[in-house]
């Protein structure tokens, strides 16, 4: 995987690579569902909330990233620490120029079906994405 990787935070709790695909998507979004409740981590948000932007981040790492090419793998890892879940979601694409993404947070939100994902994600949690644009951390509040 190409790009310069982000610093870790926290404990490491859980890692899984999976190819691009519909199905791998689905069980992947369950998988770290699974890992968070396993490690009696309560995000700060919604279950709703919680699965929405796993979506997203995943869904957006195969469809823009890879392209949905199942040659290429999409990583997952999670860490924590006592205020933050880290879910950290690496593509093996050519990355973006997340300076255009950062200008669209900055504006009123843009309502067309394409484009969301990464205003729900920004609504939701704090992102933060490497120079190159294929990986991406959120950062997830803790509940006391």
């Amino acid at each position: 995987m190409s790009g310069q990787f982000l610093p870790r935070q926290g404990e490491f709790l859980w890692r899984k690579s999976v190819l691009s695909t519909n199905e791998n998507r689905v069980a992947l979004i369950q998988d770290v569902l699974n890992e968070i409740g396993r490690n009696k981590i309560a995000p700060a948000l919604e279950a709703f909330e919680v699965h929405l932007i796993l979506d997203e981040a995943i869904t957006n790492g195969m469809e823009h990233g890879n392209l949905w090419n199942p040659d290429k793998e999409l990583l997952v890892e999670l860490y924590h620490d006592k205020t933050f879940l880290y879910l950290y979601v690496r593509d093996q694409g050519r990355g973006f120029d997340k300076k255009i993404i950062l200008e669209r947070l900055r504006k009123p939100p843009d309502l067309s079906p394409r484009g969301r994902g990464i205003v729900i994600m920004h609504n939701f949690s704090q992102l933060e994405w490497n120079e190159s644009g294929n990986e991406l951390v959120l950062q997830l509040k803790i509940a006391n």
